[in-house]
């Protein structure tokens, strides 16, 4: 049901993909530009390092004959000579190495994030009363709210996030042994992504739910969140594991057959319905009916109901 009525109410605010779009082009130029800034003495050494012809062994993976191996081989060693590079020349980078990754994770995280309060109030407008509010709109009044969200996710979802990309990074060097793994590490790479984000789509999902439907704030929202979800974890995370799938095989399948041009609609509409799955898995975990459709509401049970008839079958 969580799954489904994801989808469900996606198709019903599909407009409000546009909104998330121009939101997401905005901060993606705001971030660019601090990057920018804070890179240019970077960017200066890596040119006089020739770092650039590292990428020469992923274009030749790619044409004349499409060879995974050679692009992963060849995305590990450049990543590895642009740390070599910069421990190199760390002494007179550090400044700037330091002010480029504020930039791009905690100012470019910052930034993307703010979408996510502005459209879970639309969703919970839209999903408890069947009221239309603008995202514009919506965006001004959470405003504060979402200010102090953001700010408490940089403390508590960056690191889940790091944490994720050392490890994805990690799992790739596995290619480089050789062998059998070497065959094995494109799908262990794969399982590693759909795992952790599934796990952290789970943690945090009942988070601004809870802050919106009972006022709470930033902090007893992250606890209440974790509070409801944990009650039905293993279902909520068994509908993550499909979202995440879902998600990565959609945006592949765009990629490939519309040269990369259909990205532009399904990345936000993946940003989207993760904070659709986040209200309706809050919902269905405590019993609030919501609408999927302007004329179709769910009645979910209770999370008291359901424990109760689990107790009867067990005593039986």
């Amino acid at each position: 049901m969580i799954y489904k009525n994801s989808f469900k109410i996606l198709i019903s605010k599909f407009n409000v993909v546009w909104k998330v779009l121009l939101h997401l082009i905005i901060a993606g130029l705001l971030t660019t530009g601090f990057c920018l800034l804070s890179a240019m003495p970077i960017i200066n050494v890596l040119k006089a390092e020739n770092f650039s012809d590292s990428f020469i062994d992923i274009k030749n993976s790619i044409f004349p004959v499409f060879d995974i191996n050679g692009i992963v081989n060849g995305i590990t060693n450049s990543i590895d000579l642009f740390f070599t590079i910069i421990a190199n020349n760390f002494s007179h980078l550090f400044i700037f190495i330091i002010l480029f990754f504020i930039s791009l994770f905690v100012l470019g995280g910052f930034f993307v994030g703010l979408y996510r309060v502005a459209t879970s109030n639309v969703l919970y407008r839209f999903m408890t009363s069947n009221t239309s509010v603008g995202y514009n709109a919506s965006f001004v009044s959470t405003l504060k709210t979402n200010l102090k969200f953001e700010l408490m996710a940089g403390v508590t979802i960056l690191p889940f996030n790091l944490v994720i990309a050392l490890l994805v990074y990690y799992t790739l060097k596995l290619i480089t042994v050789g062998g059998i793994v070497a065959i094995t590490t494109p799908f262990i790479f794969m399982f590693v992504i759909i795992i952790l984000n599934s796990l952290k789509l789970t943690i945090f999902s009942g988070w601004i739910p809870s802050m919106l439907a009972n006022n709470n704030s930033v902090i007893s929202g992250l606890k209440n969140g974790f509070k409801s979800i944990n009650r039905n974890f293993g279902k909520v995370f068994s509908n993550a594991l499909s979202m995440v799938i879902t998600i990565l095989v959609v945006n592949l399948f765009v990629a490939v057959f519309t040269f990369g041009v259909g990205l532009f609609v399904s990345i936000p509409a993946s940003y989207l319905v993760i904070m659709i799955f986040n209200m309706v898995s809050y919902f269905e975990n405590q019993g609030i009916s919501y609408y999927v459709e302007s004329k179709n509401v769910v009645i979910p049970k209770k999370m008291e109901e359901t424990e109760d008839i689990r107790k009867i079958k067990y005593i039986v």
